[in-house]
């Protein structure tokens, strides 16, 4: 990943998340579809061509405005800092990195289900969150496919499942609870060692299971 902002980079906390974020989660959590997001580029800045979203995507770009009200970003002491949270930013991050998935995607069914040049489309944006609610729920007994499917159900008006909110939130500016967790460091468990990305800073452990075990070694 490279970062360009005009010379102006974005601050430690930022920098961090983001590098994390694309060169190591994403590329997990969207393995299926085979995206190389080696060639992603981060650029932030008040260039008039930026317009007034929080941030934007082109072939490969993800752009960050700093001169509107919807910025995610503002100039302080020489480096761009969060107007609002880390946590904030990365949430945008997230949705623009979507749009990368559904460009860039090679396997099918990812590279068949897009719809014309946008990517935006419904079907794209289902096989996103699908695969990435089930990247952060891994005990969620449905698939992503079943998901994808529903949700295209529900929005033709057969039905409407409990979780359609919660997809929804994936659109942007929209910042999902279930990704917050990405923009803390991850550790290891305190009993098996696996690494895990703890949805609390003082967690010890992966699983209530592991926890369990650690009580009960004593």
């Amino acid at each position: 990943m490279f970062i360009m902002s005009n010379s102006i980079p974005f601050c430690k906390e930022v920098d961090s998340a983001f590098f994390k974020i694309v060169d190591r989660l994403a590329p997990d959590v969207w393995s299926e579809a085979d995206v190389d997001f080696s060639n992603v580029r981060l650029s932030a800045g008040n260039a008039a061509d930026y317009g007034r979203d929080r941030a934007s995507y082109k072939n490969g770009i993800v752009s960050f405005p700093t001169s509107n009200r919807h910025s995610c970003f503002v100039e302080k002491s020489g480096e761009y800092v969060p107007r609002v949270s880390v946590d904030d930013a990365c949430g945008v991050l997230w949705h623009e990195l979507g749009h990368h998935v559904i460009a860039e995607s090679k396997n099918v069914p990812w590279s068949a289900i897009r719809a014309g040049q946008s990517t935006h489309s419904e079907p794209g944006w289902c096989w996103v969150v699908g695969t990435a609610w089930k990247h952060f729920h891994p005990n969620w007994e449905g698939s992503p496919e079943i998901m994808a499917q529903m949700y295209l159900e529900s929005r033709k008006g057969v039905g409407v499942p409990s979780f359609a909110k919660v997809l929804s939130s994936f659109h942007g500016p929209g910042r999902p609870p279930e990704i917050k967790l990405c923009t803390m460091l991850s550790r290891s468990c305190d009993y098996c060692g696996k690494e895990f990305y703890p949805e609390r800073k003082t967690a010890k452990f992966c699983s209530n299971k592991c926890r369990v075990a650690q009580h009960r070694a004593k």
